[in-house]
């Protein structure tokens, strides 16, 4: 309250124009006109505008002149979806449309009843129930026909819950409205399916494939990092590992979407690979374990307060930011004790070529959509290459490294077994050796794909 107090009225940067003019800025961030955000807005507004036009001046056949109709239930599904497969349309298609089929065909049920009737009031009841415990279980149980069980149970609303009016009851209008409404329905789907498909950047295979190679792009650049000792600095070893699995997790997400059998019509490109490619993503996970390894061995070791909310003392927090600064030394020291050996430049330049020419011919076989021979430089350099398994130089480098290692780090008599020199560097070296086998595998199911070589 008291900071509050000191705080000037007319201060030009606390003043109420000052302010509102901020959130007025803020509202039109240049984010806001970005490719995709652009895309977003087309895909999902072109059709609510389409819509709303045709309930202003289409009237006749199955169109209702001011009907909301069509615009309401473009609106109900505003999404993201421009690299959806034409399944994920589809089962919204079939859901808004159950979900204004199947309620009528309750309520042909229930009014059979008079309005006054215990009966009514009964079936009515139990009907609502057992009619959203199935679509409600359905949403949240089926992994495949969710939308389509979500969909229903939101559309099927507003007839389930109809009052009961005996002069329209029974009346041929009211079901003839009601399937007008369905066919209008059926109309916006259409729109949405449309634009989806206009906007849509790229089929779901190559959306999955740009995800890959970014992956790939970020876990190479981790290892040539190491070569520079950027471990946990700003674009570094440590930097580059949470992008992979933030990219690991985008396509993860994305792999249901590329199945072949999704596609209503196959064109011109073969069948993508999809067991190949979630084969890749769990080897890449493997790959990224290994990298998590190799910095948890070359981190410096950082005492950390057990209790969140600890209070620490002037002097504890002195003698912290010194830990810091030893941690950042030693994790200097342990980076250059790899990098200076003699056997190291061997040793990463094999690993590098293997992770590159692993995820290369990786890529190139997912990318590959069509019968004629496949050419690429990384299958060619893998089929003259043999023990893809075993890093160049490893033997030499382990007795290097433990030899500098014994010299090099001081006081390691009273330390924690994870903190002996020895340890860190087999557990570094077991890392760099894993990354390797790990690729290779990689490429032998890469090869496994290749048809056409």
């Amino acid at each position: 309250e008291n900071k509050w107090r000191r705080k000037k009225c007319c201060d030009a940067e606390t003043s109420i124009v000052a302010i509102a003019a901020n959130q007025f800025t803020s509202l039109f961030d240049s984010s806001m006109f970005s490719q995709g955000q652009l895309t977003y807005f087309l895909m999902n507004a072109i059709p609510i505008l389409i819509g709303f036009a045709i309930s202003m001046y289409a009237s006749g056949s199955i169109f209702t002149r001011y009907s909301s109709t069509i615009p309401a239930t473009l609106s109900l599904l505003v999404s993201n979806d421009s690299g959806a497969t034409f399944f994920i349309n589809l089962q919204k298609l079939m859901g808004v449309t159950f979900g204004h089929t199947l309620p009528l065909l309750v309520m042909s049920v229930v009014e059979f009843f008079p309005c006054d009737s215990y009966f009514r009031f009964a079936i009515h009841s139990v009907s609502i129930f057992v009619f959203y415990a199935s679509f409600t279980f359905m949403y949240y149980a089926s992994a495949q026909w969710s939308t389509i069980g979500i969909m229903v149970g939101a559309f099927g609303c507003s007839v389930l819950f109809r009052p009961c009016m005996s002069h329209i009851s029974m009346s041929d209008n009211a079901y003839a409205s009601h399937y007008k409404d369905i066919a209008e329905v059926i109309i916006a789907m259409m729109l949405k399916m449309s634009c989806a498909y206009i906007f849509s950047p790229k089929e779901p295979r190559d959306i999955a494939m740009d995800k890959l190679r970014q992956m790939f792009d970020a876990i190479e650049t981790a290892f040539a990092k190491l070569s520079t000792g950027e471990l946990e600095s700003e674009g570094g070893v440590i930097a580059n590992i949470k992008i992979a699995k933030g990219l690991l997790a985008e396509c993860e997400a994305q792999a249901p979407k590329t199945d072949p059998k999704l596609q209503v019509v196959p064109g011109l490109r073969t069948p993508f690979k999809k067991e190949l490619y979630e084969g890749a993503l769990s080897q890449t996970r493997l790959i990224i374990s290994d990298l998590d390894m190799l910095a948890l061995a070359l981190k410096g070791h950082t005492k950390r307060h057990t209790l969140k909310h600890a209070s620490v003392s002037s002097e504890e927090g002195k003698a912290e930011e010194e830990k810091k600064v030893e941690s950042k030394r030693e994790e200097v020291v342990w980076t250059a004790l790899l990098v200076k050996q003699d056997a190291w430049k061997t040793l990463d330049s094999d690993l590098q070529a293997t992770i590159r020419d692993s995820f290369g011919v990786c890529c190139a076989v997912l990318a590959h959509d069509n019968e004629e021979q496949m050419q690429s430089d990384h299958v060619d350099k893998l089929v003259k290459t043999s023990n893809l398994l075993q890093l160049d130089g490893m033997v030499p480098f382990y007795k290097e490294v433990s030899i500098a290692a014994e010299k090099e780090v001081k006081d390691a008599k009273d330390a924690q077994v994870t903190w002996l020199p020895r340890t860190r560097i087999l557990l570094a070296v077991n890392a760099l050796s894993l990354a390797t086998k790990h690729s290779a595998e990689l490429a032998g199911k890469s090869f496994e794909h290749m048809l056409y070589f």
